[in-house]
């Protein structure tokens, strides 16, 4: 009994894969195509790129303060001088 089950079990196999074969195949392909490996990443670059980008905002940010002191001492001579 059971050898028929099996049987059974390997012709409904047989007839999906030769009606769904193709097509679990491509799908099979473009998940593993869209899975790209990516090369290994240098860790001195992200830290040279990562040092830069602090002089930078380290740099914006003294340049901001500037601003703002500059707009703060204009409006204070602008009420000094009303």
């Amino acid at each position: 009994m059971i050898h028929i089950y099996y049987l059974l079990l390997l012709i409904i196999n047989v007839i999906l894969a030769t009606m769904y074969g193709s097509q679990l195949v491509a799908l099979i392909k473009r998940y593993f195509t869209r899975i790209k490996r990516q090369p290994p990443i240098d860790c001195t670059l992200l830290a040279s790129r990562v040092a830069i980008l602090e002089k930078k905002l380290t740099k914006r940010e003294s340049n901001y303060r500037q601003a703002i002191r500059q707009e703060i001492t204009s409006i204070l001579i602008e009420l000094k001088n009303k």
